[in-house]
């Protein structure tokens, strides 16, 4: 089987923590996915597409090991309220967890900075475990639909 990452990819993941796989899936599966949210979010919740005061959700979980990967459903831009990540803060928290004491409180060379996740229906974005991330607000007028989920590596 081939890998499903080039080595450019791979260069990348390591070097930021991120990499972006484009149309990892279907687009259209993508957006029938999201016709369905929003009929189960309007039937479950109340929740309108059209009333955007009615869709300012965020659900997040904490948890270690494995990989997040971060799926679109629909569009989403910058600005859009894409999920922001901080590029290379793995490389921190692992060196933080190997040298963890009140002294080690510097970055130690390793560069970091905060990017917007964007991406297009069917777009996905594989993180590392360790990677720093945070909501970010909406400021366009159309709701985003993205969703992370921790894939576990198996201990056995």
């Amino acid at each position: 089987m081939d890998d499903p990452l080039t080595d450019e990819q791979l260069a990348t993941f390591e070097r930021t923590g991120h990499v972006r796989v484009p149309a990892a899936f279907s687009p259209d599966a993508a957006l029938r996915i999201q016709e369905r949210m929003w009929d189960e979010l309007r039937e479950d919740f109340g929740i309108d597409r059209d009333a955007r005061r009615t869709f300012e959700l965020h659900r997040n979980a904490d948890s270690l090991g494995g990989l997040f990967v971060f799926t679109f459903f629909s569009r989403v831009e910058d600005w859009g309220g894409g999920t922001l990540i901080v590029e290379g803060s793995h490389r921190l928290l692992r060196q933080f967890h190997a040298d963890l004491s009140p002294e080690t409180r510097d970055v130690r060379g390793v560069p970091v900075r905060v990017v917007e996740l964007t991406g297009e229906p069917g777009d996905a974005i594989l993180c590392h475990p360790l990677m720093l991330h945070a909501a970010a607000p909406n400021r366009r007028e159309s709701p985003r639909f993205m969703r992370s989920q921790r894939i576990c590596e198996d201990p056995a």
